[in-house]
Formats: structure tokens, C-alpha cells, sequence
């Protein structure tokens, strides 16, 4: 199974995206905070398949996130921003918010961590 860590201190929004993203049939790891997110991912990077992380987030910015976990291996990242745009970050995608479902299934699916849809 497809191992998603997912880092978003909205939690309106963080639930949302784990449903989605459980009913899309990932393992979910969802956390709200920044550093916390880092914790885990260092704690066993070898368990996860991609990073999915906002830009603002408390004690460690999303994309200072994307960078060690870019340092470290080759796990991809998707980056979520509502306002910010960073070209200097290793992402593999960004995705600007707001973006539902069919968005964050392309941004799946372009890193290789899902298949195309098959009109569900």
C-alpha cells in the first residue's frame, strides 16, 4: 500500500485531504505541524512513498520540509501553497490552493505514486 505523509496545519483541510486520500486507498499519515512532520519522515524514511505538505506551517515551513526530505532520499514532494510561489524547491509538484480531488489525483499521478483514473 502506497504510504502518503501528509503535512497540513488547517485541520478542516487536513482531514479533507486524508479522506480523499484514504478513499483513493493510500495509507494516510496525517500531521499539523511542520517539524513534527520531519520527525516522522526521519524516524523511517524507508516506510513512505511521498510527502504532501503546505507551504505555511508552524515550527518548520513546508518547503524547508521538501528540502531535507529531498537531502535525505528520493521520496517525492508535492508542494500545497495558497499564496506563495517558490521555484527554488525540489518538488516534484505544486499544487495551488484551492485544488479538490481531480487536481490532487494529477499531482498523484505525475510524482508515480498513483495511476491515472479510470473514470470513477
Amino acid at each position: 500500500m502506497t504510504r502518503v505523509l501528509l503535512a497540513e496545519d488547517n485541520e478542516m483541510i487536513r482531514t479533507y485531504l486524508e479522506l480523499i486520500l484514504r478513499d483513493e486507498g493510500f495509507d494516510v499519515v496525517a500531521i499539523g505541524d511542520g517539524q513534527a512532520a520531519w520527525d516522522e519522515f526521519a524516524r523511517a524514511s524507508h516506510e513512505w512513498h511521498v510527502v504532501l505538505t503546505d507551504v505555511g506551517m508552524p515550527r518548520l515551513r513546508g518547503d524547508e520540509l521538501v528540502r531535507r526530505v529531498h537531502a535525505q532520499s528520493k521520496v517525492p514532494c508535492i508542494l500545497m501553497s495558497g499564496s506563495e510561489v517558490l521555484s527554488d524547491v525540489p518538488a516534484r509538484a505544486v499544487l495551488r490552493k484551492p485544488f479538490g480531488r481531480d487536481e490532487l489525483i494529477a499531482a498523484l499521478v505525475k510524482v508515480g505514486v498513483a495511476s491515472a483514473p479510470t473514470g470513477k
